[in-house]
């Protein structure tokens, strides 16, 4: 149901030099941004996280409209982490649902902060640097999935995130019997043992 973003993206030399005359704090550039270049700049990143996330949420895994329409999600909080507003693998395409400043303003995504991004330790399942696999199980009830946590990451990015809220367990439910519907040729008889064989399939 979530899977984890394989491909991050690429700045061209022409970014990463526009980039490099930003003044602290970065976070204030990425709100108003200085000059036209840097508002191409996270044009092209909406776009890239779009097709690199084949249009979900980094979170939920559910369809981008399904909650809401998608923002640019910082997965160490701007605000809190300025230097890493730009960091390639700290930006991800987010629901409003999941983004919600109600949830992260209460939680702290980073538990050991190195000043090199990738040697930081997440309290979250970070989509890029983990196997949702390892993190999450799911169990069909009803037509709805009701998501599970495997570890303690995942414990803390469903209470953070609100994964298991009755709207995110009846839209998985609504994406795996949509997928079932699509990939066959005849419209299956939708039962929670159906939803469960998809779940647990392995490729």
């Amino acid at each position: 149901m979530i899977k984890k973003i394989e491909t991050k993206l690429g700045y061209s030399q022409e970014d990463t030099d526009n980039l490099s005359q930003l003044n602290p704090p970065l976070n204030s550039n990425w709100d108003k941004p200085p000059n036209d270049k840097i508002k191409e700049l996270k044009r092209r990143i909406r776009n890239d996280l779009l097709n690199n996330q084949k249009n979900t949420c980094a979170y939920c895994g559910l369809d981008l409209g399904g909650t809401s329409e998608g923002q640019i999600e910082h997965i160490a909080p701007k605000a809190k982490y300025p230097e890493f507003t730009f960091e390639k693998e700290n930006l991800a395409m987010a629901c409003h649902y999941c983004n919600g400043f109600s949830k992260k303003g209460n939680y702290d995504t980073i538990e050991h902060k190195n000043y090199i991004y990738q040697n930081c330790s997440f309290k979250l399942v970070h989509p890029y640097f983990d196997d949702p696999i390892e993190h999450y199980g799911w169990v069909a009830n009803d037509k709805k999935v009701i998501i599970k946590a495997l570890s303690d990451k995942g414990k803390y990015s469903i209470e953070m995130l609100k994964l298991d809220a009755p709207l995110m367990t009846i839209l998985r439910g609504k994406k795996i019997i949509a997928d079932i519907v699509i990939s066959t040729t005849d419209t299956p008889q939708i039962d929670d043992n159906l939803i469960n064989s998809v779940l647990n399939y392995k490729s």
